[in-house]
């Protein structure tokens, strides 16, 4: 029986962004991602843009020496760069880099798809991009991370017009201040970390009072990110590890906000 999810006809949500990490794809440069976006993509994909890729990411539970966290610079290594082509409106995003394809779905207008959706466009436009490794001469795609991102932005209004206000949305993230107490949160930017049992990834959950783009108005924005490993190490395949970062995200969401956000949003099931 499939498992159901909460829904809410109104959800907060403006960015979910499926994305998966793999063994770098050597000789993939910029060039081959515009000759993927000119030839491999339909016409609704307009623009391209570049920018410094994302760091790579690994979801580890064994102990790890402080030094061998550390950053090190490598001067011979080669430059790579994010490419990022988009339709027109911007409500879809293909990102590439030499270790990384992330898909982007962006709130411009209309309602969230609801995963599904998403995941299967997603699949789509992955399969496209495996298909033009092949017939580039490129290295298959060799998966080691899923991750899945939610952000979500809940601006001031019927929940909270001030920080103080804040555990009307998330509280078992903030407490009630206590009247005449001198002191009172101003701003908050800070992040949770959850496993996700038994060491198949782990879930982050960042808060902060933020502007979203060209809107001045501070808003609470709420981001949630699921990652592990696939392979050995985590789940064994990369549909896997989506549905259940997407299991673990809206479970978390749904404990850490309140009924009342709930209401607001229009909670369905």
């Amino acid at each position: 029986m499939a498992r159901l999810y909460a829904e809410f006809a109104k959800p907060p949500l403006i960015e979910t962004v499926v994305g998966v990490q793999f063994a770098q794809l050597s000789g993939l440069t910029s060039a081959h991602a515009g000759w993927f976006w000119k030839n491999w993509l339909d016409s609704s994909w307009e623009k391209i843009a570049e920018t410094i890729p994302v760091p790579d990411q690994f979801e580890r539970f064994e102990t790890v020496a402080l030094a061998a966290q550390r950053l090190t610079f490598d001067p011979l290594a080669k430059p790579t760069s994010r490419v990022q082509i988009s339709q027109k409106n911007d409500a879809r995003m293909i990102q590439i880099q030499p270790t990384r394809f992330h898909y982007n779905w962006n709130r411009v207008g209309g309602e969230y798809p609801r995963y599904k959706n998403v995941r299967e466009e997603f699949d789509l436009q992955l399969a496209t991009f495996c298909r033009f490794l092949s017939a580039a001469g490129l290295d298959q795609l060799v998966p080691n991370q899923w991750e899945l991102t939610y952000i979500n932005s809940i601006p001031p209004g019927p929940l909270w017009n001030a920080p103080t206000d804040w555990h009307r949305v998330l509280p078992l993230l903030f407490t009630p201040e206590q009247n005449g107490d001198p002191v009172r949160l101003d701003s908050f930017g800070g992040e949770w970390h959850f496993e996700i049992a038994p060491r198949l990834g782990r879930l982050h959950v960042a808060v902060q009072l933020a502007t979203v783009g060209t809107d001045p108005t501070r808003v609470l924005l709420l981001q949630t990110t699921a990652r592990g490993p696939v392979g050995k190490d985590g789940v064994a395949t990369l549909g896997e590890g989506l549905d259940l970062g997407h299991q673990v995200a809206v479970d978390r969401f749904v404990k850490m906000t309140s009924a009342e956000a709930h209401r607001a949003w229009g909670r369905q099931a």
